[in-house]
Order: structure tokens, then sequence, then C-alpha cells
């Protein structure tokens, strides 16, 4: 009996030995692991105020900064009309005439006419000097010396006329002939030597391409950031991106109905053609034409702030904060206001300083106790 009764007793103290001992271990595991928690590596990046310029972009399309349909002032046969599209003519060349009957024997009489009268004018005006003197000696009467006064009046007044008639034949025959109103290329004919073309009939159009006009639309909120005289940034696509500086000419003191946007004119200098005035030659071709798209880009007024990462703000409900690293590398963490997202950044404000060193990853792996790695980027 006493065989059959010690030996449970031993058998279950041994397995109470034998837990209490895991028991030990698996707390003694536990707590050497929380001590032998390793160094975590953390991104960090030490901030600086930054002088920002933000932009705001908007496209357009290119045109001349003159440009004119050409046409004559006088009816009649069209003829010397030469020219071509694409070719480049200069200031006061002569393009076309036009032939019209009569004017040339117009001119000719009427020029005739006034020689006449000036020839006619210098016989009484020397009659009347003479009168004038006979008159204050009394040899003459006062009526007699009237009347040589009326007659040279009448003399003077028929040679004004005259030479009213013979300036109005000039300007209709200047009419017949069309000059280039300013130095450009051609960029269409519409008529050909031979057909008659009456005052105004359209015979192609002149453009000027050294200065680039760019007609773009502003919307309301972007308004107050434009103004005459600021220059802009122009990029061309088909010019491979190449950018330009362009001046804002005009702002329009009404918006577009169709768009609700206030047009915007931007002038930019063009380059690539070249006009050689002692050989009348020229080579090479303008950078920018007519037609091509232009992005324009404006600045606002410059703001100066600490920029940080995107991912270094973390938020808690409406508040937002950043993780800062001190010296003893403890993080205290920061209230801030994000004022505006510029490419992954924020521009921050808040009880920052020049120096900081803002923790960008990594930030929720790491405890009170960890031992922080920085790695700056």
């Amino acid at each position: 009996m006493k065989k059959t009764f010690f030996i449970p007793l031993l058998i279950i103290s041994s397995s109470i030995f034998v837990v209490q001992l895991s028991g030990c271990s698996s707390g003694a595991n536990a707590e050497s692991r929380k001590k032998k928690q390793p160094p975590q590596h953390i991104l960090v990046k030490k901030i600086q105020k930054t002088v920002f310029v933000p932009e705001f972009s908007t496209i357009g399309k290119t045109g001349p900064n003159m440009e004119v349909v050409l046409s004559m002032e006088m009816a009649g046969k069209l003829k010397n009309f030469d020219i071509e599209p694409g070719d480049f003519v200069k200031k006061n060349q002569v393009i076309a005439r036009v032939r019209t009957l009569g004017l040339w024997s117009q001119r000719k009489q009427a020029s005739s006419r006034v020689n006449e009268i000036k020839t006619s004018l210098e016989q009484v005006t020397r009659d009347y000097s003479k009168m004038k003197l006979l008159s204050k000696q009394g040899v003459i009467t006062s009526r007699e010396f009237e009347l040589q006064e009326l007659q040279l009046k009448t003399q003077k007044s028929q040679l004004d006329m005259a030479k009213a008639n013979l300036g109005q034949i000039g300007e209709n025959l200047s009419g017949t002939v069309l000059k280039a109103p300013f130095s450009g290329h051609v960029t269409a004919v519409a008529q050909s030597n031979g057909n008659f073309v009456g005052m105004g009939t359209p015979l192609g159009r002149l453009v000027d391409l050294s200065t680039i006009r760019i007609k773009v639309g502003v919307i309301e909120s972007d308004l107050q950031a434009v103004s005459i005289g600021s220059k802009v940034k122009v990029t061309i696509n088909a010019t491979k991106r190449k950018k330009f500086i362009g001046v804002v000419k005009f702002i329009s003191p009404s918006a577009e109905q169709l768009t609700g946007t206030f047009p915007v004119i931007i002038e930019v200098k063009n380059s690539g053609f070249e006009m050689n005035s002692k050989t009348s030659s020229n080579s090479g071709k303008w950078e920018i034409i007519e037609g091509m798209t232009a992005s324009v880009t404006f600045s606002r007024n410059p703001l100066k702030g600490f920029f940080v990462p995107v991912d270094s703000v973390t938020r808690s409900g409406n508040k937002h904060f950043l993780r800062v690293l001190d010296n003893k590398k403890s993080v205290e963490k920061k209230e801030i206001r994000i004022i505006l997202l510029h490419e992954n950044n924020y521009l921050v404000e808040g009880s920052l300083e020049e120096g900081d060193i803002v923790l960008v990853t990594g930030y929720s792996r790491i405890s009170e106790k960890t031992k922080i790695i920085p790695k700056f980027i």
C-alpha cells in the first residue's frame, strides 16, 4: 500500500517543478529581447528657410506682332504683282501697281493750270503794288484800287483751288501703287497680274514675325499675379521646349463670355532670321512662327519658409505634426500649419528653427527607448 501511495506524489511534484522552470525561462527570454532591441535607421532631413516663387501656367497660340491684308486704294488692272507666299519684303518696297486710264493726263493738265495761275498772280501782284502807290497819291479813285485788290484775292483763291486739285490727283496716283507698310513675310497671295481689282480687294497677307504675340486666358483668381510689363517664361513645344522670355503687354478689362478667362497678350522677341541691309539678302528662318502652341508661366509673389517632405508630416484630427530630433537624439513632436504643396514638399510654418532635424520615414518603428541612427537625405 505504501508503494502505491508514494509514487503519484513524486510524479505530481516533478510536474510542478518543470512548469515553474518553464515559466521562469519564458519571462527571462522576453526581458532579454526587450533589452536587446536593435537601433533603428531613420531617414531625416535638416531644414533651412528657402525662398520659393509660386508659379502657374496657361496655354496659348503664337501670332505675328503686326499683320495686314494687302489691297489697292484705286481700282484698275493689276500689274507688277510678282510676290509669292514665303517671300520677304522690306518696308516701302513696291509690291504691285494698277493701271488707271486718264490719271497721268489729268495730273499734267492740273500741273499746267497751277503754273498758269502762278504766272498770272505774279503780274496781278505787281499791278496791285503800283495801284496801291497811285491810290495814296490820289491819282486813282478808291473804287479802282478796290477792284485791283479783288482781282488779287481772286487769283490767290484760284491758285489754292488748282493746287488742291493737283494734290487730289497726286493722291489718286499714289493709290495705284502698293508699298509694303512694314518689313515682313508674305503668307498668302489671292490675285495675279492682269486681274481687274477694285478698291480694297484683298491681294495677299503680310506679317511681321520679328516679335511674336501670344494670347492666353487667365482665370480670375490668378489675375492679381499678372501686371503690365512683368516678365514671363514662354516654352514652345515645336522648338524642343526651348524657353523664351516674354513681357506682358496687355490685360483685358473684361472676361471672355465663352471661357470666363481674361485675355492677356505677351510679346516675345523672335530670332533665327537675318536680313542683310547691304545686299538685301536674307538667311535662316524664324524660330517661332505663327500658330505654334506656347506654354506661358507666370510668377506669383515669393514665399519664404521651411519646406519638408510630404512623408514627414503626420496628422491627428485637424492638426498636423512633425517629429524633430534634438541633440540628445530624442524625438519631439511639433505642431505645424501647411501653407502649400510643391513637388512632393510642404511649405509649413510653426515652432521650427533653422537646422532642425526632421524625421522623414520610419518614425512608426521607434519608441522612447529606441536608439536612432539618423540617415540624412
